[in-house]
């Protein structure tokens, strides 16, 4: 009986942690005046930067995953450097998420950013889980400096490095 009244208050506090545990590290230090709005509306765009990256992987969709970067970003992949949207645009189209048939995601507890006025930075973990033999291909880590443009966030400069997987 202690047992399951045990097991009941464990699962219990658990299912009250788990959300608070799974939030993602925010910190805008952007305009202090309409700070709550500011958060929300960047809180979705840092998301949606992440969601979209993977679908653009994912999907094959060179144009989608171009349109996350600014004109004149960086990219230092695996050691190398590329710049601008030409040599960007070739990284990706020879990539492996755009080469094979990988599912690429982030867990929710794997992103984090800060901001600061019209620069930020933004991190998150890419799990790519092939589609065919259903194991983990490539686990990376992005960081990346954001910049706001036009009212939309972009990735400026983006450094990806390999975990073992």
């Amino acid at each position: 009986m202690r047992f399951s009244i045990l097991t009941c208050g464990l699962l219990f506090a658990t299912s009250l942690a788990g959300p608070a545990l799974s939030q993602p590290v925010v910190q805008n230090s952007s305009n202090a005046t309409n700070t709550a709005a500011n958060s929300a509306e960047d809180y979705m765009q840092m998301h949606q930067i992440e969601s979209n990256f993977h679908q653009a992987a994912t999907d094959h969709n060179i144009d989608q995953m171009m349109s996350l970067f600014t004109d004149h970003a960086r990219v230092i992949a695996f050691g190398k450097t590329y710049t601008g949207t030409d040599q960007i645009r070739r990284f990706w189209q020879s990539s492996g998420p755009f080469t094979h048939r990988w599912v690429g995601y982030t867990p929710a507890f794997r992103i984090a950013y800060t901001l600061n006025g019209n620069t930020g930075h933004l991190h998150f973990e890419c799990l790519y889980v092939d589609d065919q033999d259903k194991h983990v291909a490539l686990h990376a880590d992005l960081n990346g400096v954001v910049a706001l443009q036009n009212g939309k966030w972009l990735l400026d400069d983006l450094t990806v490095t390999r975990h073992k997987v």
